[in-house]
């Protein structure tokens, strides 16, 4: 995985259903159209490991995923309207 961004979540002690629910999920629905693939588990350390989709915000993915046919994505880009930091804005 050298030079390839993904995602670490470190979920808390009491966050275990959140973590198998989120595991169950991705590992079910891995075949789809933009999904993030699971690189690695680590329940005992409740660690989850997926791929980092570039360039694409949870709205824009919904939209793309379950929006009308005729919905503008691209007016829903967080990128083009928010003046952010270009450190923080590259993180996501």
């Amino acid at each position: 995985m050298p030079g390839k961004k993904v995602i670490v979540k470190k979920y808390g002690e009491d966050q275990s259903r959140a973590m198998w629910t989120e595991y169950l999920a991705l590992t079910a629905l891995r075949f789809t159209h933009l999904v993030p693939l699971v690189i690695r588990f680590m329940p005992s350390q409740r660690i989850l490991v997926q791929e980092w989709i570039s360039g694409v915000t949870v709205l824009e993915w919904v939209l793309r995923k379950y929006g009308l046919p005729q919905a503008k994505i691209e007016c829903f880009s967080l990128r083009k309207r928010v003046k952010a930091d270009p450190e923080a804005m590259q993180a996501f």
